[in-house]
């Protein structure tokens, strides 16, 4: 330690220390503590020592701060403390390799203040909390810190003793003005750290810390980026883990489109991977444009696994939505809707997505002086720039049929002209042409079947 100004009382193994500064390996170091028997902890002398008082630093370095709490050599006749147990269950390893900084013997009740947290992958900013250590388990309360461009709140505990299978512990609260989307699923597919180096150093991602956590983390997002179409607005989501199985009781958003949507979702995590995930998909516009509602689709939809395998990709096109992953129903209504030269009002979809197909279970609008309905499957994870296959059966009452042909001579049907149709037609065709999503309506002219 280097610079070092500080006043101390002594009172036998009590130790006051007063407005202590200086530099301790490379990192500047602020406190005011009172210490128990610390002189003698770290000469072996004694197995325990007490801190309490306030701690600040400008950046601390995980592996520098590892080295430095080590514990020190026992002196001759103490009893070493007992060896962890080498086949503890992967959730203690993280534990044991990635935040059990602490001996036993160091017991903590500090309040801390770091400007910077630094970590193998990742930085923490503005990183503040009540530490606390009872030799078993360590406490972070009162904690606020910076992460990935958002405040994150709440309180964190994890068992120093990691024979019993006892997993890390949070409740946390995340605040985000803006979050990208594809930034978000790149973090969340990063795969672990495999190589030799790796599997010998005791630090974890905060990725992998996080993965191995259960508890419950509240979420608020002002603004969702997506690659294209609508963004999401004013995002509410709460998340609770337990082991590898989550749920997601409620997410509600906003859409920049006008319209609200609320999700709830469960699945089990496997490493990086879903599985078993379903999710219930509701979402209301007063006035909706189909073609922006498929590229809000579009937006969180990947292609299948099997064509994802076949291109390269970055990692943050790659999404779990609807590429046979999650199985998910989908809900929409809206007062009125625009789809090209198509109007109308109520309209109701209700879909399940799986393996990368849409099921239309009910899909129906009053439109042409009339009303229209249609079931069916459609592809949602075909190359961008290819038809989606949409094999459907439409039901149309009353419709307008002057509107009806002027709508297919605006989409390029090879069909007659409004201006040589009369009438009003009840019918229920069994197919219609391939539907191109999202750019629809760029179709090739083509005679209707």
């Amino acid at each position: 330690m280097t610079g070092l100004n500080v006043r101390v009382r002594l009172l036998d193994s009590v130790w006051m220390l007063e407005n202590l500064s200086g530099r301790l390996n490379g990192m500047q170091v602020q406190a005011n503590a009172t210490t128990t028997s610390l002189l003698a902890y770290f000469t072996g002398q004694q197995p325990t020592t007490t801190i309490k008082g306030t701690f600040a630093v400008d950046a601390l370095y995980l592996d520098r701060l590892r080295r430095l709490l080590a514990p020190p050599t026992p002196s001759v006749g103490q009893v070493p403390a007992r060896p962890r147990r080498g086949n503890a269950g992967r959730k203690q390893e993280i534990a044991a390799r990635a935040m059990n900084l602490f001996p036993p013997g160091l017991r903590l009740n500090i309040g801390l203040r770091c400007q910077r947290l630094v970590l193998k992958s990742d930085t923490l900013h503005g990183l503040a909390a009540t530490v606390r250590h009872d030799g078993h388990q360590v406490q972070l309360s009162n904690l606020r810190v910076r992460v990935w461009g958002g405040q994150v709140q709440g309180a964190i505990s994890w068992p120093t003793d990691t024979v019993r299978a006892q997993p890390v512990a949070a409740r946390l609260a995340l605040r985000f003005t803006t979050l990208n989307y594809q930034r978000v699923l790149a973090l969340l597919a990063r795969p672990p750290r495999r190589s030799a180096s790796a599997q010998s150093s005791p630090d974890a991602s905060l990725q992998d810390m996080l993965r191995d956590a259960n508890g419950q983390v509240e979420a608020t997002i002002n603004t969702v980026l997506l690659p294209a179409g609508e963004n999401l607005t004013n995002l509410r989501l709460r998340l609770n883990k337990n082991g590898r199985n989550f749920r997601v009781p409620y997410l509600t958003f906003g859409t920049s489109a006008g319209g609200t949507g609320r999700v709830s979702a469960s699945a089990r995590l496997t490493g990086s991977e879903l599985q078993g995930a379903q999710a219930t998909i509701r979402l209301h516009y007063q006035m909706l444009d189909i073609q922006r509602l498929f590229q809000l689709l579009a937006a969180l939809t990947p292609p299948s696994k099997k064509a994802a395998a076949s291109m390269p990709k970055a990692p943050g096109d790659i999404s779990p939505l609807l590429d046979g992953t999650v199985t998910a129903g989908v809900q929409v209504t809206a007062d009125y809707i625009a789809y090209s030269s198509l109007k109308g009002s109520n309209f109701k979809l209700r879909s399940k997505l799986s393996e990368g197909w849409a099921t239309l279970e009910e899909c129906s609008l009053k439109t042409f002086g009339g009303s229209m309905a249609l079931r069916g499957k459609v592809q949602m994870d075909a190359e961008q720039g290819a038809l989606h296959p949409l094999h459907a059966q439409v039901r149309l009452q009353e419709i307008n049929l002057p509107e009806l042909f002027e709508l297919a001579s605006a989409l390029r049907f090879d069909v007659m002209g409004p201006e040589n149709i009369r009438g009003l037609c009840t019918a229920k065709p069994t197919s219609i042409p391939p539907l191109m999503l999202p750019s629809c309506p760029c179709w090739h002219k083509r005679t209707p079947t």
